[in-house]
């Protein structure tokens, strides 16, 4: 491999001006390392295949600057990848505070992104009203995409559908209706269904109630009758799950966890999926490595997986790292060799090390998350 010669620089920035693309001058070291990694010592390719990925990672921009040189570097890296038939990792860690807000347009019926959500560590009291508005919203939608709340254009077989009906509207009609609400304490004592434009007081004593679990807070559907002003439910239950592929096929290419895959990447990824199939993810917390019994347990874990010739494919530890008897001193002046400690440990199990990829959570109270 090596790296661009002086012609080739110049016919790199030549090919940039006939697209109408300025290159700066901090991009050149980049996209030298780019043509030294991937394409030496075929430049052709090289620079056919810059500027098509250029207009994928530009956003519109005809100035190639360090930044996007960079993005550039990460697409053309997975194309490479991709193309051997690998993919960068099972695991793709996002941040909390970038993960995207949906948000369904009543307009179009579709879902999309809230541009103008700013995910903040302590939100005002609007942001939890308007967090379980949008949980009602997209639980409503699930639930109206069931073919059971499915109500065909004639009147033939209605008595096969379910109709929703709001809870303001309950009083003006008769029978037995469902309802679809938060199942709420208004008044100390009294529950209450309650969806985004009412409130009623209903009476579940002689409610049949579904499988599931069922607290204040939760959104239920409920079926039965008013009496008065009082809603007499004969039936409670959550709504209904939904299938993975019927949820994705709803949100179409709307990324809810981050920066989008590619339809290559996404393939690759269903088929490493389906070839292992009994994988596991493993969470454990609280994993004070200044405690002989935690590392000790976890020693067993690793000889339990290993004699059973499994390796998990992830395992996530979550701290607090430190046990709570030690000073904030004590914590940031122990972690390191704690630290050592556990990695020594991990080496020792050879398939384990070689197979699990492991993941590090800070707690509230570990010294790097502070930082």
């Amino acid at each position: 491999m090596r790296a661009l010669s002086g012609l080739e620089r110049k016919q790199l920035l030549r090919s940039a001006r006939q697209r109408g693309v300025v290159i700066q001058a901090e991009a050149l070291s980049v996209l030298t390392e780019i043509y030294s990694t991937l394409f030496s010592p075929n430049f052709g390719k090289f620079v056919e295949t810059l500027f098509e990925y250029f207009q994928e990672v530009s956003d519109g921009s005809d100035i190639l600057t360090e930044e996007t040189s960079h993005k550039l570097f990460a697409s053309l890296l997975r194309m490479s990848k991709r193309e051997a038939g690998e993919i960068e990792s099972r695991l793709t860690l996002i941040d909390a505070f970038q993960v995207p807000v949906p948000l369904f347009n009543r307009s179009s019926k579709a879902y999309g992104i809230d541009e103008n959500a700013k995910p903040t560590l302590l939100s005002g009291p609007e942001e939890k009203i308007g967090m379980f508005r949008k949980r009602f919203e997209l639980l409503l939608q699930r639930t109206l995409r069931d073919e059971r709340f499915h109500l065909p254009e004639t009147h033939d077989f209605v008595d096969t559908k379910v109709r929703l009906t709001e809870i303001e509207s309950l009083h003006t009609q008769s029978g037995r209706k469902t309802v679809l609400g938060f199942l709420t304490q208004l008044e100390e004592g009294t529950w209450f269904l309650e969806d985004l434009r009412s409130s009623i007081q209903i009476s579940i004593k002689n409610a049949q109630f579904t499988p599931g679990i069922h607290t204040d807070g939760s959104i239920v559907l409920a079926q039965g009758e008013v009496v008065g002003s009082l809603f007499v439910v004969d039936t409670l239950g959550s709504p209904s799950a939904e299938k993975r592929l019927d949820s994705l096929a709803a949100i179409s290419r709307c990324d809810l966890f981050g920066p989008a895959l590619e339809d290559a990447d996404r393939k690759l990824l269903a088929e490493k999926e389906t070839e292992d199939g009994e994988a596991m993810i493993l969470f454990l917390a609280d994993v004070w490595l200044d405690t002989k019994q935690v590392l000790g347990g976890f020693k067993r874990l690793l000889q339990g997986f290993q004699e059973s010739k499994i390796a998990p494919a992830v395992i996530v530890l979550m701290g607090d790292f430190s046990s709570p008897q030690l000073s904030a001193t004590e914590q940031a002046v122990n972690l390191q060799s704690n630290f050592g400690a556990l990695g020594n440990i991990i080496a020792d199990y050879k398939e384990i090390s070689e197979q699990t990829e492991f993941v590090i959570v800070p707690g509230p109270n570990d010294p790097v998350s502070h930082s």
